[in-house]
């Protein structure tokens, strides 16, 4: 199979066209209701099903009994990832400095400090549209918003609380979803 992870116009006609899979991250469901259509429309002039296509939700994602700890972890990594995707931000319609920009970062010691600096500048609101966090019931919430929009499997990057996060994904999460397949 053929998987693309990347997400522009072109790209999401070329997994309408050819792809078994797209991958695509930093999204919110409302987003991916909008982009899964491009993707679907690709592959009806295909004369290809969207329903062939796994819909892949890269996302941040914490689980945790604390949802403000949850809720702080998946945010900072949200931030951070914004910072390197700027464009991306402004989809959201907030903006940041692109000074780090990934297409054009060169990475040096400091690079790491100074991105910590700019955290601060990035907008809460758009980070908890594009990342799973909570209680297991907040999460399970999200990714139910997320299946209504189009996705079809998830890649979890989980960040801290780690084994929390791994543990309530597969005793209070996964399961409940299992059960429906």
């Amino acid at each position: 199979p053929i998987y693309l992870a990347a997400n522009s116009p072109m790209t999401r006609r070329l997994v309408g066209r050819y792809a078994e899979g797209w991958l695509a991250e930093m999204m919110s469901p409302k987003r991916y209701e909008a982009d899964v259509s491009e993707v679907d429309a690709a592959a009806r002039k295909a004369r290809r099903s969207v329903k062939d296509i796994d819909v892949v939700c890269v996302v941040t994602t914490a689980v945790s009994s604390d949802y403000d700890a949850a809720r702080e972890a998946a945010l900072l990594q949200a931030k951070r990832r914004f910072l390197w995707w700027p464009k991306q931000l402004k989809l959201y319609g907030y903006t940041v400095t692109e000074k780090y920009d990934w297409n054009y970062l060169l990475v040096d010691r400091d690079t790491s400090e100074k991105i910590r600096e700019h955290i601060p500048e990035v907008s809460d609101k758009a980070c908890e549209e594009v990342t799973i966090f909570g209680t297991s019931e907040d999460c399970v919430d999200k990714i139910e918003k997320y299946l209504k929009s189009g996705v079809t499997h998830f890649e979890f990057e989980i960040v801290s609380p780690y084994k929390e996060t791994c543990r309530l994904l597969n005793e209070k999460v996964i399961p409940r979803f299992a059960e429906s397949r």
